[in-house]
């Protein structure tokens, strides 16, 4: 677009020699600029949702430390954090009113130099950015955290899939009756899966699962209803990654630590007298580390809902490390679902 327009037609003033163009024409010299294209480019697009640069200011200057204060997303404070202004940058800009003073700044310019003005800009800006992403974060993670207790809770103590178990395994005991694997005391969640592969002779080939899900409803009649509604749980945990969980949990606690970094090495320099010094000592520092601590509680609940699945595992008879808790619950769930399937099918035909 630029060659486009430079080729067109030059603009005559009037009363002036051809070729001479108007410098309100020029945007190279209409405006001051210290930034490359591309990043001026880049901050002119990502910052059409931020409000006007002094209200932008204002809002940063006002900023105490409090979450619920914050009117902006913590995509676009994230957004600011990511471009702000660094030194060589800031004296660029005072070098350039020094010498282009009175001509506006280009609008990509105009934020920098707003965010610039305010003192310990980039403290309050990590601060900000860390507490305004905090909630949803520490939320998101309590609500996978939840999902899989849930779902651990469900299948450890559900009285109608512990007589489902009970009957599959007297089925697989009938099976194997006279051999080695006779007489088992229990079976893990890999073989209840594959009960459905051992099938009967032509023409109707239907499942062992099959004939277990008819022997429970012949002897468990008031719990054969009840599996899925018990199990129900295992759908939401089975979306769950804990490895995600902790990556991003983790994310979170190094962006607030370095928060707590900067905001607490300005502090330190701030002598007593010094105006923002209250703000930054007594109301920004403490609230950024309240933040990491409600982080680090978030990776802690995470491990303690990982222990927990281990045992559950455990006593499903899964090896240890055989299977993530999401590659658990999926097993769960692909059985609930051909249970449910033969639920609706014809049992009285065996």
């Amino acid at each position: 677009l630029e060659d486009c327009f430079k080729a067109a037609e030059p603009v005559v003033i009037a009363g002036g020699k051809a070729g001479a163009r108007t410098a309100a024409a020029d945007p190279e010299t209409r405006f001051k600029k210290i930034l490359d294209p591309a990043r001026s480019q880049r901050i002119a697009i990502s910052f059409r949702s931020l409000p006007q640069p002094k209200e932008l200011k204002r809002l940063l200057n006002s900023f105490t430390g409090d979450p619920a204060q914050i009117p902006l997303g913590a995509e676009q404070v994230q957004m600011l954090v990511a471009e702000m202004p660094t030194p060589d940058m800031i004296e660029s800009m005072r070098k350039a009113e020094k010498e282009r003073r009175g001509v506006p700044w280009d609008r990509p310019e105009q934020y920098l130099r707003e965010i610039a003005s305010v003192p310990h800009f980039e403290a309050r800006l990590r601060a900000w950015g860390f507490l305004a992403g905090l909630g949803e974060a520490t939320g998101d993670s309590a609500g996978r955290v939840e999902k899989v207790r849930q779902g651990l809770r469900a299948v450890e103590t559900s009285p109608a899939l512990k007589a489902f178990l009970t009957t599959a395994l007297a089925v697989g005991n009938r099976m194997n009756a006279g051999s080695t694997r006779g007489g088992a005391e229990g079976f893990a969640l890999e073989s209840l899966v594959k009960f459905d592969d051992v099938k009967t002779g032509p023409p109707q080939r239907r499942s062992l699962l099959h004939y277990v899900v008819f022997c429970f409803h012949r002897d468990y009649p008031k719990l054969a209803g009840a599996l899925q509604q018990e199990l129900a749980a295992v759908a939401g945990a089975k979306t769950v990654c804990l490895k995600e969980a902790v990556k991003e949990a983790e994310g979170v606690l190094e962006h607030g630590t370095t928060a707590m970094q900067a905001v607490g090495s300005v502090a330190k320099r701030l002598k007593p007298e010094a105006p923002t010094r209250a703000l930054m000592v007594e109301a920004i520092y403490p609230a950024v580390r309240r933040g990491v601590e409600r982080a680090k509680r978030a990776i802690a609940e995470i491990g303690e809902v990982e222990e927990s699945y281990k045992r559950c595992a455990q006593y499903f008879g899964m090896r240890p490390g055989a299977a993530t808790c999401l590659e658990f619950f999926v097993l769960w769930d692909n059985f609930l679902t051909v249970v449910a399937g033969y639920q609706g099918l014809d049992l009285a035909s065996w």
